[in-house]
């Protein structure tokens, strides 16, 4: 599986997110883009140990506020920030170095992050997996699962895990549906001045799910 991890980023750097790569050449471009749709296909192992976020337990309100692609434009997030007063972040990834502003700013909110096609050369994780008031959640960018070409491959992976929550960003489109009993959330580019975002709420155990705009 890392091998297979390796492979698709290097396809994802070099071939499908460069605009300088293969401008002039759809038809390779083309057979790069089916051949990482294949590779997402395969599903991720199993996680059996997922970690339990067991200090929201029992709290009868929660607001999280779900960011994605925000390529530096850390102004829009503090807003959306400022405005949502959210109990936790999740960022999606580009750039997951962005999350560093909201870390200064707000250090008392917890902040989880996966890392996007332009965050390669950073640490962190490409996916997180975590359970949250009994519902197991999945994040992340997108970009390894082939998204842009197609939801298939990720959403395959979300319902082999059990996933109830699977998050992923990368196509700067907002989306929002439930297949099989498990949302899946995008929820925009916060950046690039789309100013996108989503909001999941924790109401009496139930959670629901906002798509909004600044």
């Amino acid at each position: 599986m890392q091998v297979l991890n390796k492979i698709k980023e290097f396809i994802v750097k070099h071939v499908l997110d460069d605009d300088n790569n293969n401008r002039n050449n759809n038809d390779r471009r083309n057979s790069y883009y089916k051949y990482v749709q294949q590779i997402s296909e395969i599903p991720d192992p199993i996680e059996e140990n997922v970690e339990q976020l067991v200090e929201y337990e029992g709290r009868e309100s929660l607001k999280i506020l779900v960011l994605s692609d925000s390529h530096g434009w850390n102004s829009a997030m503090l807003e959306a920030i400022e405005l949502e007063s959210p109990d936790m972040i999740l960022h999606l990834g580009d750039k997951s170095e962005d999350c560093e502003c909201i870390v200064e700013q707000y250090p008392q909110i917890p902040i989880r992050n996966v890392k996007g096609n332009s965050d390669l050369l950073r640490g962190g994780l490409d996916r997180d997996e975590f359970v949250l008031e009994g519902k197991r959640f999945f994040m992340t960018h997108g970009h390894l699962y082939g998204v842009k070409m197609g939801k298939g491959g990720l959403i395959n992976t979300g319902l082999n895990k059990g996933i109830d929550i699977l998050l992923f960003g990368h196509t700067h489109t907002p989306f929002f549906d439930e297949i099989d009993g498990m949302t899946i959330l995008n929820p925009g580019c916060i950046g690039l001045n789309q100013k996108c975002y989503a909001i999941i709420e924790l109401s009496n155990g139930i959670f629901s799910f906002n798509l909004k705009n600044l």
